[in-house]
C-alpha cells in the first residue's frame, strides 16, 4: 500500500484564528488550485443555507482550521461555492452586518482601528442589522464599495430563511477596522 506525504508549511500566527494577516493559509491555497467543473449557482447558494447538517459550519470550520483533510473532501462543493460567488458578484456599494460572539477584551485586543485582516471563512452577513445581532454578542458593520475588489452576492433569494437577508462574501476577503 502507497502512502503519500504532502509538504506543506504549518500555518502560525500570533493573532487568533478568526483575524489573519495577509495571507491565506497552505492547505486552502492547495485546494484552490485543483480543477473541478463548477454545480450551478442556485443548487450551492441553496445548500450553504440549509440548516440541515449545517454544511456552512463544517466547511468554515476546516477553513479556519485549515484542515486539508474536509478542504479536500469537500474541494467541488467549496470550488464550486467560490465560483458562484464570482460570477454572481454584486458591486453596488452596500452596508451589512455580522453577529460574531467575542468578549470585549478580545475585541479590544485584536480589532484595533486601521488593522487590515482577512476572514479565511466565507463570511455571512446580513442587509438587517437585527437579524446579524441574532449571530452574536459583537456587530461588525461592513461598508462595501464599487472599487473593493471584494467578491460578494445576496443569495435571500436561494435561502430557506430569505428574511435573513443575507450576503455572502468570498473567503479569505480583507477589511479594514
Amino acid at each position: 500500500m502507497a502512502s503519500s506525504t504532502r509538504n506543506v508549511d504549518k500555518f502560525s500566527c500570533t493573532t487568533s484564528r478568526f483575524l489573519l494577516p495577509a495571507f491565506r493559509r497552505p492547505c486552502y491555497r492547495e485546494i484552490i488550485g485543483i480543477d473541478v467543473k463548477s454545480d450551478p449557482a442556485d443548487e450551492v447558494f441553496s445548500t450553504w443555507t440549509k440548516e440541515d447538517g449545517q454544511y456552512y459550519h463544517v466547511i468554515n470550520t476546516a477553513l479556519l482550521n485549515d484542515d486539508y483533510d474536509i478542504l479536500k473532501s469537500n474541494v467541488q462543493y467549496i470550488n464550486s461555492l467560490r465560483t458562484a460567488i464570482r460570477n454572481n458578484n454584486q458591486k453596488e456599494s452596500l452596508k451589512v452586518y455580522r453577529g460574531l460572539s467575542l468578549t470585549s477584551e478580545n475585541v479590544k485586543q485584536e480589532y484595533k482601528e486601521g488593522l487590515q485582516f482577512l476572514w479565511p471563512t466565507f463570511t455571512c452577513t446580513s442587509k438587517n442589522k437585527d437579524v446579524a445581532h441574532d449571530f452574536g454578542n459583537y456587530m461588525f458593520e461592513i461598508e462595501a464599495s464599487e472599487d473593493d475588489w471584494t467578491y460578494r452576492t445576496d443569495i435571500s433569494q436561494y435561502s430557506e430563511f430569505p428574511a435573513e437577508q443575507e450576503v455572502l462574501f468570498y473567503p479569505y476577503s480583507g477589511y479594514i477596522v
